[in-house]
């Protein structure tokens, strides 16, 4: 082989040796910006679960007062009409209300709490699809690195291993 054309060969497999070391770092890269970005998705999450949470709270918290004021009120009203409230349907009926009213403030609770559940589940799943992600470019890197390894020494073979025609 000529000098020329062994210079040829040598630059063309270094370059295929460059190719797959870029190649293996740009799948790197790109698994580990797929993690940084299911991360962050999953903080959004982490977040709208607290203010889920805190949203309910604050619902719950207004349901009470307003069922406070309105027993009152109730009680006001009965108590102006010359009503017994110690006793009969005056007093079931505050019974009931209340009961009612409470049951409304801890539904609104449930359903914050469910609420920030599903987040909290969406946020598990982004931080698993990131891990998925990252490791899935480690893999590819490595994939890429042995593709650009094995060609480049599958050409070296082909250059210097003499052919079966030749042989003949």
């Amino acid at each position: 082989m000529d000098p020329f054309t062994a210079v040829f060969a040598v630059f063309g497999l270094v370059m295929s040796m460059v190719s797959a070391i870029g190649g293996a770092m740009a799948a790197k890269d790109a698994g580990e910006a797929q993690k940084a970005a299911a991360d962050y998705n999953a903080k959004v999450m982490e977040a709208q679960a607290q203010s889920e949470r805190e949203a309910a709270a604050f619902e719950e918290t207004q349901q009470r007062e307003q069922a406070a004021k309105m027993r009152a009120r109730q009680k006001v009203a009965y108590l102006a009409s010359g009503v017994d409230l110690s006793e009969g349907t005056p007093l079931e009926v505050l019974g009931t209300q209340a009961g009612e009213m409470e049951m409304d403030a801890l539904a609104i609770r449930y359903n914050g709490e469910v609420k920030a559940k599903q987040s909290e589940s969406q946020a598990r799943i982004y931080r698993m699809q990131g891990q998925q992600a990252q490791k899935a470019g480690t893999i590819n890197a490595g994939s890429s690195l042995l593709t650009g390894f094995g060609s480049a020494a599958t050409s070296i073979m082909n250059k210097y291993t003499p052919s079966a025609s030749a042989k003949v």
